[in-house]
């Protein structure tokens, strides 16, 4: 069966702000993106958005639901509560991941920065204004 191949996570506090990451790019400078990575050949997309909510940000009770996808991405999203993340990070997102700020709709529409996925201003309004699953 195929599927996505990476997903994404909006994970989104109690202020209605959305965790993003701050990673460098390959081909220098950085981004800020949302929570997520590859789809493991063995699991779905839900089950890789939740494996990459627990490795990257510690984040393991939470409940997802599906926004878009496609065959290349599937977007999820979640509430937690903004104190609730650590990090948990492989040695891959170490070198790679150089913090992380929680964002406002606002923010991310004025800023300069880079933000990943694209679009995300409007998917943060989306999913605000959509069924949000509760925070655990």
């Amino acid at each position: 069966m195929d599927h996505a191949r990476t997903t994404r996570v909006l994970l989104v506090d109690d202020d209605g702000r959305v965790l993003l990451l701050r990673t460098v790019l390959p081909e220098g400078g950085h981004a800020w993106t949302t929570p997520g990575g590859d789809v493991g050949a063995d699991e779905g997309p839900a089950a890789a958005a939740v494996r990459q909510l627990r490795e990257q940000v510690a984040v393991v009770d939470v409940e997802l639901v599906p926004l878009s996808g496609d065959a290349h991405e599937q977007v999820f999203a979640g509430r937690s509560p903004r104190g609730a993340i650590e990090a948990g990070l492989t040695d891959w997102e170490v070198e790679h991941h150089r913090g992380h700020r929680w964002w406002s709709v606002a923010d991310l529409r004025y800023t300069s920065e880079t933000l990943v996925p694209a679009g995300l201003p409007g998917l943060l309004d989306d999913v605000l204004r959509g069924p949000l699953p509760p925070g655990r």
